[in-house]
């Protein structure tokens, strides 16, 4: 085991202190996306993933630049103390700054690519009458395709019933 001095110990501690900081800007990315984008479970599921995968990821690299990758037990109380006083000050605060920041980003993306399709809606424009002139063939295609849907989903419900019935083996 190799001795560490005082001043090399604070500079491990600042750098975990600055890494619970750096947990609690993505912790606040990560709750920014919920808050601006509605998520399924498996989304959310994989962004917790993805989220302690980074932390861990984080959390190593920087024992292993600063520490050779030995983990101390000051160092864990300068993870905890950072991530505390950052949630302690900026916690509430920046959750609304970054969603705010992320919706702006969103409408700059919408936008730009509103003006890039432009010239494409333009250019189909004229072949928009064809779809006028072809709706009452459309509906009655679909129509169609809809009772076709309906007989197959029925056939093969039952058919589901069949083989799962106890009584077909």
């Amino acid at each position: 085991m190799m001795e560490i001095h005082v001043a090399t110990q604070g500079l491990i501690f600042a750098s975990m202190f600055a890494c619970g900081i750096c947990f609690g800007l993505l912790f606040d990315f990560f709750r920014a996306v919920r808050k601006v984008i509605s998520m399924n479970s498996f989304w959310v599921n994989l962004t917790d993933l993805l989220f302690w995968v980074l932390c861990t990821a984080i959390v190593f690299f920087s024992a292993r630049v600063t520490n050779q990758g030995e983990l101390r037990w000051y160092e864990f109380i300068g993870l905890f103390l950072g991530i505390g006083l950052y949630f302690l000050i900026f916690g509430s605060l920046m959750a609304k700054w970054m969603a705010g920041l992320l919706r702006c980003f969103i409408q700059l993306i919408v936008l730009i690519l509103k003006i890039v399709l432009f010239p494409v809606r333009l250019a189909c424009k004229p072949f928009g009458f064809l779809l006028h002139k072809t709706a009452p063939w459309r509906k009655k295609v679909g129509f169609a395709c809809s009772i076709w849907r309906q007989k197959w989903l029925f056939s093969h419900h039952q058919m589901k019933k069949i083989f799962k019935s106890p009584k077909f083996f």
